[in-house]
């Protein structure tokens, strides 16, 4: 051993040290012995990891995938194809691609890649379905080929999606990748539309079992609203999107309360509140005078608003109608039948006092 990274196997792994005095003279050997346990960890593909089927023929396809990653390190991958008797196939972990051989013609086979390590530990599975190439003579039936022996696309990719609503295209998340398969937006609108491109021009779209020609409107319920578009290759070879739609209720406006002069005050959530409820208004310097004594006028409209009595309100005329304000006009006349009220002067710039013989003081 001259140092560096020693490998080791499952097991009892023997280390052989040999130590050579500085006078190049005196030398001893020392055994270590180390036993690495089995990896309890298996494999792992990476999220979106997908196996591919290509180069199809009547009797072969080529399948193609990433590569895997472990804790220690992949050994390889095994193959496997959902037929009788069908031995797995072995690759080393530097091979990424396998042709499968001795299919029969027009068939529809379930292919799948195993990675594994050297402790038996495999990863989940990456499986594909793909159907082989009709033979010559065939038939011409649904995704044939006609009896050209020509090899059919299995590209089920999407080429693009978009949303639309009101005229505007809706923010996708993730942004849209082919190799993609879920998405969200957010939307007020009762409908979307919905743009859709294969990738390969013999794929077909569709969207509740119904081809879909390039784009398509669909209704939109409160809530979440999901889609499933599931695209056909030309060997009838699939593979589903999924969109989830949420349709959000409009928030009604909120008023812009800044009074000049409630900040911090102990009753600002309520003047605060009144005011969204249009009980109260302020003054016109931007002020509300929280601590200001409140007169008959103003009390006579907070009343008013607060019980939400609507039209003009039917009272003589005031014989100080010429010291009312024209905004407390009508609050003023509102209430006067409800409240009992018999004279016929206002005081209206007077102060609210407690008064237990009279109403309205």
């Amino acid at each position: 051993m001259h140092g560096g990274v020693q490998p080791l196997k499952v097991g009892l792994n023997r280390i052989d040290i040999l130590v050579t005095a500085e006078d190049q003279q005196e030398q001893a050997t020392y055994t270590l012995y180390v036993k690495r346990q089995p990896d309890a960890e298996a494999p792992q593909w990476r999220d979106g990891d997908e196996l591919t089927v290509s180069d199809i023929t009547r009797t072969s396809v080529k399948l193609s995938w990433p590569s895997a990653t472990d804790n220690v390190g992949v050994l390889g991958y095994r193959i496997y194809v959902d037929v009788d008797r069908w031995t797995p196939h072995t690759v080393a972990a530097s091979v990424y691609e396998f042709t499968v051989t001795s299919l029969r013609a027009g068939m529809t086979y379930t292919f799948t890649v195993k990675a594994f390590y050297d402790a038996g530990n495999e990863s989940a599975p990456l499986s594909k379905q793909a159907a082989t190439a009709r033979a010559a003579g065939g038939g011409g039936g649904s995704g044939g080929d006609s009896g050209s022996g020509r090899v059919l696309s299995d590209n089920a990719d999407l080429a693009d999606l978009q949303v639309w609503a009101g005229g505007k295209p809706l923010k996708l998340s993730p942004s849209f990748y082919s190799g993609t398969t879920a998405y969200t937006a957010r939307t007020e609108a009762e409908q979307a539309e919905l743009v859709v491109k294969a990738a390969h021009s013999a794929a077909k779209v569709m969207l509740d079992d119904k081809v879909v020609n390039g784009k398509v409107t669909v209704d939109l319920e409160e809530g979440s609203n999901a889609f499933v578009l599931t695209i056909q290759a030309e060997n009838d070879t699939k593979k589903t999107y999924t969109l989830t739609l949420y349709r959000e209720m409009p928030k009604p406006d909120e008023p812009i309360i800044d009074f000049t002069d409630i900040a911090g005050h102990w009753a600002e959530s309520d003047i605060k509140l009144a005011t969204a409820k249009g009980i109260v208004s302020g003054y016109s310097d931007g002020a509300f005078k929280p601590d200001h004594p409140v007169t008959r006028a103003e009390f006579a409209k907070m009343l008013a608003g607060a019980m939400k009595l609507e039209g003009n309100g039917s009272a003589p005329t005031f014989t100080d109608h010429d010291q009312i304000g024209g905004w407390a006009d009508q609050p003023l006349r509102r209430p006067y039948k409800r409240a009992s009220w018999s004279d016929t002067a206002t005081a209206a710039s007077d102060p609210m006092r407690r008064s237990p013989g009279r109403r309205w003081r």
